[in-house]
């Protein structure tokens, strides 16, 4: 047998023909052994391929299209796609799909019951306006010598190569195109703002109406560098093809002329300091760097968490004061170079694919939250607004300052002991990747959580005999790495793979815990704003988000689950295996709202379940 991978991520299986006869010639000898495998040892004309695909037959065909044939699949092609499917399912399995259970729940719900849905997604354009500082004239300066040193991107890891799931159509996204339809969606997850490229055009173009032609953002220095003096790409890479190249420049030329002032994302420091989670989770092997910013402009972990407290609580003004950067320390907030360095010789580095959308600390031109001066974030303007509209209700200013607290305790924790605090593995992989190469790439990681647990694993490539003992590595904490970098020095040498993973956590931990916030205090939000004393709050988030939400309003406002069976669990809380069917079976206070608020309120003087 034969196994390999196609173009589209899909296992083949080659079976040889079956009948033996037909492998011999007149005289009875075997024939040629090209009839079935050709000389390279690829399977013959012969061969059957089994393919590990969609058994549905029109998301196969449009996988292949968008993944293999790179075409655009339009919202409403892929929308009409999963309405089919939905009533195939319907049909044949007689169960609903959530959002149309939750659309049922929005129309049936009588006016005593106001309900909400809050989900982690993109926040919209009309909640936020572009600020500018000063006269418009500021321009981004080019990025620090150690970042124009940093090798160029390397290829991705061979299991993530021409995955049909890249999130490109994702579930989030059509349930909340369905739920918007229906009004009463709230969105809490400002990591990407500004960065509109894979936004529907609508909400692209409201985001590009916020730039004044007049004042548009700050020119970036590098990109007009690269576009005057028609820098060309490095020499090809010996595994890279010429038609790769091709394409690279193609992409790189088709730039448009507003990316080249601004680059391809509208600025926001939310969109600044989101780009960690996706170079940690997603694409380690771009090269982009936070530990110029955290080791020369922070230099201390209390420094980085007065100034996220400030960023996410309070102003932008009173963050950037703690920071105090100037024109001499500016090239040390971009995190990476559109330029690469090789001796004497400068080269236009390849394209990031917007994986980095705000490469510079957007100091005099960001989003803020609409209407706020001085300009506060969008998380921080949430807890003011609150405030105000919930101003009567006894418990909104407990709210707003326990979340903060609990903020600060969140980040601490996560940063003490990345490993272990980080139930999901991923930091510990990150980390493995980074620092420990050989042994990253010689064990199973295709479950973090699992990997993180153990004390041995089996190699990979010397068999079961051989055993790497991963729990002997642990990933440094913010204190012992902030100490450390008291030894870099970046006018010397670019910054290592290990210390550019450890700046990606200490960042990526101050923004999930931020998002956490977000949804708490949308939430809070949700019900300040309903017209009812009734209110159903329902959140769609990842698991870990919505256990850290349920965590703040049991643990910290008292919040429980008495009257429910199951102590209000319908499903699991652990992770679902692949093979494990998702169908739940609602209980009826999940069919009927109005069942919810009949269930007994255990008093104050009783113990809290």
């Amino acid at each position: 047998m034969w196994g390999g991978r196609n173009g589209s991520g899909s296992a083949k299986l080659y079976i040889p023909g079956e009948d033996e006869d037909e492998d011999e010639d007149e005289d009875g000898e075997d024939e040629d052994e090209n009839e079935d495998e050709d000389e390279d040892g690829s399977a013959g004309e012969d061969s059957q391929y089994f393919v590990w695909a969609d058994e549905d037959v029109a998301a196969r065909e449009l996988n292949y299209r968008r993944v293999t044939l790179k075409e655009e699949i339009s919202t409403e092609e892929t929308d009409r796609l999963i309405a089919r499917r939905k009533l195939e399912r319907a049909e044949d399995s007689c169960f609903e799909c959530w959002d149309d259970w939750l659309r049922l729940r929005l129309a049936r719900t009588s006016e005593d019951v106001d309900v909400r849905v809050a989900m982690e997604a993109a926040v919209p354009a009309a909640e936020v306006e572009l600020h500018h500082d000063g006269d418009g004239s500021a321009r981004y300066p080019p990025a620090h010598r150690s970042l124009r040193l940093l090798e160029c991107d390397s290829d991705g890891d061979s299991e993530d190569e021409d995955d049909p799931d890249d999130g490109t159509g994702a579930a989030l996204d059509y349930f909340l195109r369905r739920l918007e339809e229906a009004g009463k969606v709230h969105r809490c997850d400002p990591r990407s703002l500004g960065d509109y490229e894979d936004e529907g055009e609508e909400e692209a173009a409201a985001f590009r109406s916020l730039i004044d032609i007049a004042r548009p953002p700050p020119d970036d220095a590098e990109m007009i560098e690269v576009q005057t003096k028609k820098l060309e790409f490095p020499p090809k890479n010996e595994n890279e093809s010429e038609s790769d190249q091709k394409a690279e420049q193609e992409e790189e030329d088709a730039v448009s002329e507003d990316e080249v002032s601004y680059g391809r994302a509208l600025p926001s420091w939310e969109g600044y300091f989101g780009a960690a989670s996706e170079l940690l989770y997603y694409s380690p092997q771009v090269k982009a760097d936070y530990t110029p910013l955290l080791s020369q402009i922070f230099r201390t972990a209390a420094t980085a968490e007065a100034f996220f407290e400030a960023l996410y609580f309070g102003s932008v003004d009173e963050a950037l004061n703690i920071l105090n950067i100037t024109r001499k320390k500016a090239p040390l907030t971009c995190l990476r170079s559109l330029l690469y360095q090789v001796g004497e010789a400068t080269y236009r580095r390849p394209s990031d694919h917007g994986l980095v959308p705000v490469r510079h600390a957007p100091r005099h031109c960001f989003l803020k939250a609409r209407g706020t001066d001085p300009p506060r974030t969008w998380t921080s303007a949430l807890q003011p607004r609150l405030l105000q509209s919930a101003k009567n209700h006894p418990d909104t200013k407990k709210l707003v300052q326990e979340a903060r607290t609990w903020y600060r305790r969140s980040v601490q924790y996560l940063l003490q002991d990345p490993k272990n605090a980080d139930e999901t593995g991923d930091y510990f992989a990150a980390y493995l990747r980074a620092a420990h190469r050989d042994v990253y790439d010689d064990v199973d990681r295709s479950d973090p959580e699992i990997l993180r647990r153990r004390e041995h694993v089996p190699s990979l490539s010397k068999g079961k005999k051989k055993k790497h003992r991963v729990g002997d590595i642990s990933v440094p904490g913010v204190k012992e790495t902030f100490d450390e970098w008291k030894r870099l020095d970046l006018e010397k040498k670019p910054s290592t793979a290990k210390d550019r993973v450890l700046s990606q956590i200490i960042v990526d931990a101050y923004q999930t815990s931020m998002v956490d916030v977000s949804a708490v205090l949308t939430v809070a939000r949700c019900v300040a704003e309903a017209k009812s004393s009734k209110v159903v709050v329902v959140l769609y988030m990842g698991g870990e988000h919505t256990r850290a939400v349920l965590d703040f309003f049991q643990k910290v406002m008292g919040f429980g689950y008495a009257g429910l069976p199951k102590k209000g669990l319908c499903g699991k809380m652990e992770a679902w295996d692949d093979e494990e069917r998702r169908a739940l079976s609602y209980p009826d206070y999940l069919h009927d709202f109005e069942l919810l608020f009949s269930l007994p309120i255990p008093s104050a003087s009783k113990k809290k379940k």
